[in-house]
């Protein structure tokens, strides 16, 4: 059996796939990891196939906005104004993305695929071939909403809380309306 597994991200969003990666590997599956450029040496020391995604996309999600969005500070409209600019700059960074996925997802004619959800053509592959396809998330209350915090991280209120997840799942469903119009047109 060949398992393909996709993650972006920092290393909160990379171990649990390594995790996976090692119990597969362990009970003799041919598995190749499909993560940031700078996870390479961590995945081969590891015994496992790699291919890399663009170091661009970890360093904007590692850099001083990230850092601040992610940290809590400012105030909620300069955090949304940091998650807009990193927003455009990752749906820039998406069709690098999108591409590298269909294409070794084509060349590798996988069993299953096991992604994360910024890895959101795997969610597009899947349609198309039901079965084979296993979101993890090791995001937590990304698509429900929560009283007590907002999907920014703090708390202001039961209204706003909740309606920052509303404007969060709608960002997401655009993001993943424009992934699959671009994976219906490169087709």
């Amino acid at each position: 059996m060949k398992a393909i597994l996709f993650s972006i991200g920092t290393r909160g969003d990379i171990e649990p796939f390594l995790a996976i990666a090692h119990l597969l590997n362990g009970k003799k599956w041919d598995v190749l990891c499909v993560l940031p450029e700078q996870f390479r040496e961590t995945v081969e020391s590891m015994g496992l196939s790699f291919k890399g995604f663009s170091k661009e996309f970890l360093e904007l999600l590692d850099g001083k906005d990230a850092k601040m969005f992610m940290g809590g500070r400012g105030s909620i409209f300069k955090r949304l104004a940091i998650l807009i600019r990193m927003s455009r700059a990752a749906l820039r960074l998406s069709r690098e993305i999108i591409d590298l996925q269909h294409r070794i997802q084509l060349e590798e004619n996988p069993d299953r695929v096991i992604y994360h959800p910024k890895c959101n053509y795997a969610l597009i592959w899947g349609m198309a071939h039901p079965g084979k396809t296993i979101m993890v998330s090791p995001i937590p209350f990304m698509a429900h909403s929560i009283d007590h915090l907002t999907a920014l991280g703090n708390n202001y209120g039961k209204f706003l809380n909740r309606l920052s997840f509303r404007a969060t799942n709608t960002m997401i469903a655009i993001v993943l309306k424009r992934t699959a119009l671009y994976a219906i047109a490169a087709r």
